[in-house]
């Protein structure tokens, strides 16, 4: 158990304003309206996206146009001609151009049907289906941006800057940015004993004594198999199938083939070291158990889907040994997780563990954190209840060296939504810096990959849910 900063009373900064055009403003988002006349802020918005959506259009058609005459198509047997280093650094700058372009236009796209949605003119799950095609469309043109500065930079200087030496600091993450692949591409796969060696760890498997008999478990567990023996993630088939494995929110044995060694921090973000470039080079593995809870699965899809986070029940207790569940998607309250269970009944609830062994508190913290930054900017029910909680209640040790204060400011602000004061306490509360130095667009680049990994989880735990109902229809 790593060991947590000395608390410090900082005065809390006057909370964020709140948008006038959200859930609790008098306008339904999960109904439809019809208004004969949009509003003018409404009008306004679609007016700038248009514009923006042809601009981008214009561009494209330059950066292909340019890009015939740089990068012609060549015939198998044809020789590639000699490089014109100037038309080539012409054409990254172009196409830089055209990415900055097709992000406005992706923000303008987002604030269209967030607008329609706050008055009511589409219906909740139309606005859920379009962030998620923006979302794509967002981290996929901040790929071709970071190719594209890339190209400049090794055009226009004839090296990579991130390739010089770098004494004293820590440089592998920043070179892994420059590797011909995203980064998450090629994902590490999981150790094949993870799952065991976390119920180890937390000494999580049942025990045929009387002190074990006792504890509370469950008759029947209300989800079936899944069809076809699908093996789902952070499950292995080292333990016995016989055995009830605890959960930690649950507070109860479940059996073993409903619990998860669920991971806090996204697994591939150990893929290039981002892992450093979030914690710095001293923190604790993210291969290692202290990654990692046991949830029952359906909790599991809620941790995964940062509609729930785990916290400190006191923010002053340094380390940390008490931890709570909070539920930060109010839909998800009503939910059943283990019938007759629902959310509601492990909101604020505080964690169980049987041994000493807890997870890594800044690896929780950064759930926390992207959690947070999720719930806002999918505008997710009560979101604005959320923020504020947190934001009069600071939940972690203050001050704490949780994360690197470059990449937490990045990952923040990465969709431009968020309110800058509370950055700034959050920066100022729970961040660090080394030595380490990163351009801009490296450190936007790195919290992209970052935003994009926790993405495909959140997606991932849609589909595993997806592929549930339709198994057990």
């Amino acid at each position: 158990m790593e060991a947590s900063p000395e608390p410090a009373t900082t005065p809390a900064p006057p909370p964020p304003p709140r948008s006038t055009l959200t859930p609790g403003s008098g306008v339904s988002p999960h109904t439809r309206g019809s208004p004969n006349v949009a509003p003018p802020e409404l009008v306004a918005v679609r007016v700038a996206f248009r514009k923006a959506r042809r601009l981008s259009m214009q561009l494209q058609r330059e950066y292909t146009s340019l890009k015939h005459k740089v990068e012609p198509d060549l015939e198998p047997d044809q020789q590639k001609p000699e490089p014109d280093l100037v038309a080539t650094l012409e054409l990254a700058n172009l196409g830089i151009e055209k990415a900055l372009r097709k992000k406005k236009t992706i923000q303008l796209e987002r604030q269209v049907f967030e607008l329609e949605e706050a008055l009511g003119l589409i219906l909740h799950e139309e606005a859920k289906r379009r962030s998620q095609s923006n979302n794509q469309r967002h981290f996929s043109n901040g790929e071709d941006l970071w190719r594209y500065r890339k190209k400049a930079n090794l055009t226009g200087t004839g090296v990579v800057r991130a390739l010089d030496p770098r004494p004293n600091t820590f440089s592998e993450g920043v070179l892994s940015l420059y590797a011909d692949h995203d980064g998450l591409t090629k994902r590490k796969s999981r150790p094949n004993n993870w799952r065991r060696d976390v119920v180890l760890y937390y000494d999580g498997l049942a025990k045929d004594d009387a002190e074990s008999a006792a504890a509370p478990k469950p008759q029947d567990d209300v989800e079936p198999r899944v069809k076809g023996n699908r093996k789902k993630k952070g499950r292995t088939s080292s333990l016995p199938p016989t055995k009830d494995v605890w959960c930690h929110i649950s507070a109860m044995y479940h059996s073993t083939k409903h619990i998860t060694a669920a991971h806090i921090v996204p697994f591939f973000l150990d893929v290039g070291s981002l892992g450093e470039l979030l914690f710095g080079n001293r923190a604790e593995s993210l291969s290692k158990a202290g990654n990692s809870l046991l949830l029952h699965d359906k909790l599991e899809g809620w941790f995964d889907k940062y509609l729930m986070v785990i916290v400190p029940v006191d923010a002053k207790e340094v380390p940390i040994t008490r931890w709570r569940s909070d539920i930060i998607d109010k839909s998800t309250l009503k939910e059943i997780f283990h019938a007759p269970l629902k959310g509601a009944d492990i909101h604020r609830k505080e964690l169980t563990f049987l041994n000493e062994k807890r997870p890594v508190s800044r690896f929780l913290y950064f759930h926390f954190i992207m959690s947070l930054i999720r719930v806002r900017h999918e505008k997710c029910y009560g979101w604005e209840i959320t923020w504020a909680e947190y934001y009069d209640q600071r939940p972690f040790p203050s001050p704490g060296n949780y994360m690197r204060q470059s990449m937490l400011m990045a990952l923040a602000t990465h969709f431009e939504t968020a309110d800058i004061q509370v950055i700034d306490s959050w920066i100022s509360d729970h961040g660090f810096e080394t030595p380490l130095k990163m351009t801009d667009e490296e450190i936007e680049e790195a919290a992209r990959r970052v935003h994009k990994a926790v993405e495909d989880v959140v997606r991932s735990a849609e589909q595993q849910e997806r592929s549930k109902i339709e198994d057990r229809g």
